[in-house]
Formats: structure tokens, C-alpha cells, sequence
């Protein structure tokens, strides 16, 4: 009757995120991921990892999240250098004024500062505007925005002209904005002030990470210089044989995670032996505002329940697992109770996923505990 795993996203290394308790290998947690890939640090930077290396996130504070992606690419060819961005002007509009050397996420110099004018302009021919060509098909676009004055600025983030993606930029802060678009092909990736779309007449901002993906939502920053570069998905992320911590027979599946998005890919975090054959774990569904327990046993379901969710939150899940007494919490209430009864379950491994590499998990987790008993509930 106490708490025989314990994951917290603490020490790593190069294909390896080390486990709390217990104190050995087998409690850590394998990673693989074939390219560098970026994640907030503790002083709110933007850093590069290495190949393979394990991101101990700090996008929500102060306490570290591991965060695993899918693969995604950044079709923008020059993602920081936006002198190589097209500037135009129509009507009244200014050709924008672009400089660089400017503090940026990344702890860098290299933020672009540009100033946009409409110069009086009210229609929608009078415009001033950065733009690159990118390819893509219904991309989610972002990018790192900060105003370089006192004033907050409205512009117009849009792909190829059709879509309307208001973003704001605000003072002393940067924001990441985004916009999901429904163009398909090859257009203009746009930053402008124009007129009837923005309220501006002017705007003096600070600029950086200019990202589209072909997703449904903006994943984790992917710098390019000259190319479109890919970041690999983060997988095989499992633990070794916790035979000897985890009693199949009865216990508590303690976690605490957010998906990536509401609705996005069909992603798990799983106890099991190594199949989907036997297995207690959580379902973040395709679908939005859709959570499952599932309990496998020889293949047949056992237990199953759609719990509705806002997935993109932080929530914390709490399974108890024993025949004919099944329950479920969500953030300490009792939301599940199941008669279901089940014998001969086998639960020897942890992973982000089915249980058979897939359906990889995509999200943060904030820590996962396992306990050997139901009165841990």
C-alpha cells in the first residue's frame, strides 16, 4: 500500500529521462527522437536540444513538463531572416522599414524590428506589407511578435490574402500568435497593416520564428535558414520491465498531462506488458473534449469511458484498477465507477503509447505515479 513509481520530469540525458522511484534503470523512461527539436527553458528562452535529448518544458512556469511531438515542418524558408522577405506597398501604404540586432526569444540578437505605414490609407488597396512564398495545405501559421513601442498594434497574419488572422502585438512582452488558415498551395505568407483589416495607421514591432505547418495547430519552434527543416517526432518513449513495482491484480494509475490539442491525433499513455492485448491507460481522442480510460484484458475490453475534456488543459487522472471495483477521478472528483470483473491482467511496462509503439503520445506530462494498491485511491 504505497507508491511504487514515480516519474517526474527531472535529470536526462541523450535518450534517456531519468525516473524518481524506483532507483533504477528500469524506472527510467527511453526517448527517441532523430533531430534537434527546441523547448522553454527555466528562464523563459527558447533552446535548442540535441538529437535524441529528452525536453524538460517550462511553457506553463515553474515546474518542468516533458514534452513529446509529433514529426512537423517549417515550410517558411527563412524563419528569422526577414530581410530576405519580399517588402510591398499598395496605395497609400509605405514599403515597410526593416532593421535588425533586436533582442529575441532565443536570448539572441536577432530579432527584426519593422515598421509598417499606411501612411493615411483606408481601403483595402492601401497596404504595407512583409511577405514570404510558402507551399502548404491549409497551414496553422506563427510567429513571435512584440510591439517596439508603448503601443499595442493590430496586423493582419494571413496565407496568400483569402484568410483574415487578426494578432495583436503587445508591449514589453512577446507573444507567439497563430492562425489556422483554409488556403491550399503556394502563397504568400503575409505581415501586414491594411487598410479596413487592421485599425492602425502605423506600427513599429519587434518580429521572429516565422513558422506554417501543415498541422492543426502550431507545434514547438523549428528554425530554418535558407530550406524548410523538419523536426523528427519524439517516440519510444517506455520504461523498462516495473514487473517487480506494479500489481497487476490491483492499483492506482496517478497522471497528470495536457495534449498538444483538442482533437488532434489519437495519442495514449499506457501501463500494459509490452502489447494491446492487457492494458490500463488514458485515450486522448481525434475528437475534441474526448478523454478515455481503457482496461484490456486478452484483447477484450474490459472497461471503457469517454470523459469530456478539454484535452489542451492540465488535468490530473486518477485510475483504480481492480475487478469488479473500477474507478476514475478528475482533478479529485469522482467522475467513474465500473463493475466490471477481470482476471489474469499482466501489467509490467510504462509508455507513451498503445502499448506497441503507437499512437504515440503527444503533449506534456507533468509526472505519472503508479500505486499498488486500490486504498491509495
Amino acid at each position: 500500500m504505497a507508491l511504487k513509481y514515480l516519474y517526474v520530469p527531472s535529470g536526462y540525458k541523450a535518450g534517456k529521462t531519468y525516473g524518481v522511484l524506483p532507483n533504477e534503470s528500469n524506472a527510467d523512461l527511453a526517448l527517441v527522437r532523430s533531430t534537434t527539436a527546441t523547448r522553454i527553458n527555466a528562464d523563459g528562452l527558447i533552446e535548442t536540444m540535441g538529437v535524441n535529448v529528452p525536453r524538460l518544458d517550462y511553457t506553463d512556469g515553474s515546474c518542468p513538463t516533458l514534452l513529446t511531438e509529433p514529426e512537423s515542418t517549417n515550410l517558411v524558408e527563412y524563419s528569422e531572416d526577414f530581410g530576405q522577405w519580399d517588402k510591398r506597398n499598395g496605395g497609400t501604404g509605405v514599403i515597410p522599414v526593416v532593421s535588425t540586432g533586436f533582442s529575441a526569444p532565443d536570448g539572441t540578437q536577432n530579432a527584426t524590428r519593422v515598421v509598417f505605414d499606411l501612411n493615411g490609407g483606408t481601403t483595402l488597396s492601401d497596404f504595407s506589407r512583409i511577405k514570404d512564398v510558402v507551399t502548404a495545405t491549409t497551414p496553422t501559421m506563427s510567429l513571435f511578435i512584440k510591439s517596439n513601442d508603448a503601443n499595442t498594434h493590430q496586423l493582419n497574419l494571413s496565407y496568400g490574402g483569402g484568410d483574415l488572422g487578426l494578432v495583436t502585438a503587445k508591449p514589453n512582452e512577446w507573444s507567439r500568435v497563430e492562425v489556422q488558415t483554409t488556403s491550399s498551395g503556394s502563397f504568400d505568407y503575409r505581415l501586414e497593416l491594411r487598410g479596413t483589416l487592421t485599425t492602425d495607421d502605423t506600427a513599429d514591432v519587434l518580429i521572429w520564428g516565422a513558422q506554417a505547418e501543415n498541422e492543426e495547430y502550431a507545434t514547438s519552434y523549428i528554425a530554418t535558414s535558407g530550406s524548410t527543416e523538419t523536426r523528427a517526432a519524439d517516440t519510444g518513449v517506455i520504461s523498462g520491465d516495473l514487473s517487480s513495482y506494479i500489481n497487476s491484480s490491483e492499483g492506482v494509475l496517478e497522471i497528470k498531462a495536457k495534449a498538444l490539442f483538442n482533437g488532434g491525433n489519437d495519442c495514449r499513455i499506457t501501463l500494459s506488458d509490452g502489447t494491446n492485448d492487457n492494458r490500463v491507460g488514458l485515450i486522448w481522442f481525434s475528437s475534441p473534449n474526448n478523454v478515455s480510460l481503457i482496461i484490456q484484458k486478452d484483447a477484450t475490453t474490459i472497461a471503457i469511458s469517454n470523459l469530456n475534456i478539454d484535452q489542451t488543459l492540465m488535468t490530473t487522472f486518477k485510475i483504480k484498477w481492480k475487478s469488479g471495483d473500477i474507478q476514475v477521478k478528475i482533478n479529485g472528483t469522482l467522475v467513474l465507477t465500473d463493475t466490471s470483473t477481470f482476471s489474469g491482467l499482466v501489467l509490467d511496462q510504462l509508455s507513451f503509447s498503445k502499448g506497441t509503439e503507437t499512437n504515440f503520445f503527444e503533449g506534456n506530462v507533468q509526472y505519472i505515479k503508479v500505486y499498488d494498491s486500490i486504498t491509495d485511491f
